[in-house]
């Protein structure tokens, strides 16, 4: 009867250790989800600037080469 309660409690302190890493597992990657967005919405912003500049370069140019 002793060793079926020590296995017991084996499987219950293995058990309340995997619920715990796995709390702990889904805070951090609650962390690292709002990271990525952050550098995703960055990144977006980034590339809508490079498109504005480039057009602004764009009819420039055009200005330049047109006669007038």
């Amino acid at each position: 009867m002793t060793s079926w309660m020590l296995v017991l409690a084996l499987v219950a302190a293995g058990g309340a250790l995997c619920a715990f890493l796995a709390r702990k597992v889904t805070q951090q990657a609650d962390d690292t989800v709002a990271a990525f967005d952050d550098a995703r919405r960055d990144l977006r912003l980034a590339v809508v600037e490079l498109r504005v500049e480039r057009d602004r370069v764009a009819r420039r140019i055009d200005d330049l080469h047109r006669p007038g």
